[in-house]
């Protein structure tokens, strides 16, 4: 099965795929988050996007569409754009934000 039939491949999509796996507990919880303290979901949203996303599998179309390097900060932009499809800010941005590790990305 080719990689755009099994996982999303663009931001929006990702987004979709990541909503309509949430409970509502989860949607209010990050929804209430600062932007800053999104870093803190890292481990745990972030481990669950980058494996049922694909990125860790070759999702190569998604990291790109995330205009990330890698598939840990692909996860920390969808996380981002996620926060701001809560908030109804664009999804697409230029925001700054560091992952564990003291990696550095840019959400596109």
């Amino acid at each position: 099965m080719s990689t755009s039939n099994k996982f999303p491949t663009t931001l929006s999509s990702a987004i979709d795929a990541v909503v309509a796996e949430m409970s509502q507990a989860d949607k209010a919880r990050i929804a209430a988050m600062s932007e800053d303290d999104l870093v803190n979901t890292f481990d745990g949203l972030g481990t669950w996007i980058r494996a049922s996303l694909g990125l860790t599998e070759g999702n190569p179309a998604l990291v790109e569409a995330t205009g990330a390097s890698d598939p840990d900060d692909a996860s920390m932009v969808i996380i981002d754009a996620l926060w701001r499809r809560f908030w109804g800010y664009p999804e697409n941005t230029t925001r700054p934000w560091s992952a564990p590790g003291g990696r550095t990305g840019e959400a596109r």
